[in-house]
């Protein structure tokens, strides 16, 4: 395949008969002749019509020439589409064999979340980390993360299992991708004292290091006392949290991953009403969002309290066999349906509700949903 056919002078040949776009580089030599009376286009233009086709179709037309798969999998390009073309789509990470269909992964896993089509994922030591593009197949492994030894014989020191919770998103300003462990544990040093530790990983080194801590005497808890993981929007992270001496109601801490510095977010305004039990954060169509008891709330714009507004009242779901606590939305489809996360007796189950209709019904999803956009983005990219 001559590779001039398609791309001389940055332009490229496109036959527009009919319902098709066809590359002058798939015609035959017969059709010679013919190609040589097809209009050309600037590659700019040829550029920005591609920006807004969906990934899965330019993925395949980079199988056509040289100068389409160069393009293509530039790093440039990938942005470019990712922000012209956004289509979200759902995968699921099914972890019990017993299911008619699982994915099966040589390391027992878990999404920690996503961020412009990349997914990060830890393994069940919560000591590797991996950030994997599952559309275009491209995945990179991130250094060992060195927790506290439950043992040290040199300090005579013994420190209890970790916990760890861990955040992942993309910093706009200096254009890269960072992970945020928060490991907490219990050390004796003579006597017993609580330890927080936040590390930070950024794409292309090979450490990582550790950020200042939590700010305004709090823990990033849930009403249980366990650790939460943060939520990614804005160019920040985002933990509910609360001070746990004395217990106060909980608020939201974020973490701007470009300053790297805290700030304090208030929820939602109830009149008076405290909204911090039974709540979590999430993301819904790009803005944060606050799941507490049955209302979904959302903050229109990032950081100003003023601007929550609540979505919808989710209806009561009467059968506790399969939904024990809370759901939580964590999507919302095109014609405005909501699929709902609930916690079962033994695992997760899923609906779809109609806030509309105030309908509720089942889904075929298991176990584990993780929603991201498809993207051209590599995680290898970055050095």
């Amino acid at each position: 395949m001559d590779d001039s056919t398609t791309a001389t002078n940055n332009q490229l040949s496109i036959n527009y008969g009919g319902n098709t776009n066809i590359p002058s580089a798939l015609l035959s030599s017969d059709d010679s002749l013919h190609a040589q009376s097809l209009p050309t286009l600037p590659f700019d233009i040829i550029s920005q019509i591609l920006h807004r086709l969906p990934v899965k179709l330019l993925l395949q037309l980079r199988c056509l020439c040289k100068a389409c798969n160069s393009l293509i999998t530039d790093l440039k390009f990938a942005k470019k589409q990712l922000s012209m073309s956004t289509t979200p789509s759902i995968t699921r990470c099914l972890s019990y064999r017993n299911y008619s269909y699982y994915l099966r992964f040589d390391l027992n896993c878990f999404i920690i979340g996503s961020c412009n089509g990349i997914l990060c994922i830890a393994n069940d030591s919560k000591d590797l980390f991996i950030l994997w593009n599952p559309t275009i197949r491209k995945f990179r492994e991130l250094p060992l993360l060195k927790k506290p030894q439950e043992f040290s014989h040199k300090y005579r020191q013994f420190c209890i299992k970790p916990q760890t919770e861990f955040s992942f998103g993309y910093d706009c300003l200096t254009d890269n991708y960072k992970v945020i462990v928060v490991l907490k544990y219990h050390k004796s040093i003579g006597r017993w004292v609580n330890k927080i530790e936040l590390k930070l990983h950024t794409l292309g080194t090979n450490f990582w290091r550790s950020i200042k801590k939590f700010p305004f005497g709090v823990l990033p808890y849930d009403m249980s006392g366990k650790l939460v993981s943060g939520k990614f929007v804005g160019g920040a992270i985002s933990w509910l949290a609360f001070k746990p001496y004395p217990r106060t109601s909980c608020f939201i801490v974020a973490f701007d991953l470009g300053k790297e510095s805290y700030q304090k977010v208030l929820l939602p305004n109830r009149g008076g009403v405290d909204v911090s039990g039974f709540s979590t954060l999430g993301v819904l169509r790009g803005f944060l969002s606050l799941s507490y008891g049955d209302d979904v709330w959302v903050m229109k714009e990032y950081g100003n309290t003023e601007s929550w507004i609540k979505l919808f009242t989710i209806s009561y779901v009467k059968d506790h066999r399969y939904c024990s606590a809370y759901p939580k939305a964590i999507y919302i489809f095109e014609d405005d349906q909501v699929l709902l996360k609930c916690v079962g007796n033994f695992d997760f189950n899923y609906f779809v509700y109609d806030f509309r209709k105030g309908t509720i019904e089942p889904t075929n999803f298991q176990n584990i949903i993780e929603v991201y956009d498809e993207s051209l983005i590599s995680p290898c990219s970055y050095c």
